[in-house]
């Protein structure tokens, strides 16, 4: 039986304290205007690549062709160096090296939904496509109402609580959104990020189904709150939009 502490899981982290780094320097190359750099730098996050496929439609919604070129120009770059290292079939040899149980273990203890859904019998093609959809729109959303900066944020974690691996430490990467939402004058909307700022959803995931499903509900319940929010605000303009 898979057991651990939720402290060493986030201590052990890997390598999502260096994609909360990248984040933090694309946003401020974003904030300076360097759309095209900010990209090249998020492409590193691709090591964690599920992580932030709703950022390639929020871009894609929001026009933001600079920074989107500067994404595929990285990503490009990174896969003919993992060829030249690995050679050309190293993506399958990914792909079936994370559906390994041994490579991810401890399905119980994740923080999200899909477990759960799949003990219920309800797992599999329903609900990937209700996940793809609700995704979807939510993406789309945010790159037509919201600023690039808040983009960047929210992308993990509107995938975050619908995947099929995902692990306490990757909830680091959702301290951008958080801090974020926190500076809203909205204290209904700071409410879930407040809770997940507590170490509470996070330790409980260690004791398994239902409890696991804190923390994802928690996230869930922040995206909608912040959406709500943000669609109760003035649209920015698309200068403003493209400035930020």
């Amino acid at each position: 039986r898979f057991k651990c502490d939720w402290s060493s899981d986030v201590c052990s982290s890997d390598l999502t304290p260096f994609i909360l780094l990248w984040m933090a320097l694309a946003a401020m190359l974003t904030r300076r205007g360097h759309r095209f750099s900010a990209g090249l730098v998020l492409s590193l996050c691709q090591t964690k690549f599920h992580l932030f496929l709703p950022l390639w439609l929020i871009l894609i919604a929001g026009q933001h062709w600079r920074f989107l070129v500067g994404m595929v120009a990285g990503n490009g770059g990174l896969a003919l160096a993992g060829a030249a290292v690995a050679g050309w079939r190293w993506p399958l040899e990914y792909l079936a090296s994370i559906r390994n149980d041994a490579v991810t273990p401890g399905a119980g203890h994740m923080p999200t939904l899909y477990w759960a859904a799949y003990d219920a019998g309800f797992g599999g093609l329903p609900f990937a496509a209700l996940a793809v959809i609700a995704v979807a729109l939510a993406a789309w959303f945010i790159g037509k109402r919201c600023d690039l900066m808040l983009g960047i944020a929210a992308a993990p974690a509107l995938v975050m609580p619908f995947l099929q691996h995902t692990y306490i430490y990757d909830g680091l990467l959702l301290l951008p959104l958080l801090v974020l939402t926190l500076q809203t004058p909205s204290p209904r909307v700071c409410i879930p990020a407040f809770a997940l700022l507590t170490p509470v959803p996070w330790a409980v995931c260690m004791m398994g189904h239902p409890w696991s499903l804190v923390a994802p509900l928690c996230v869930i319940a922040l995206i909608a709150l912040r959406l709500t929010y943000q669609n109760s605000q003035p649209q920015p303009t698309p200068e403003l939009a493209h400035a930020s």
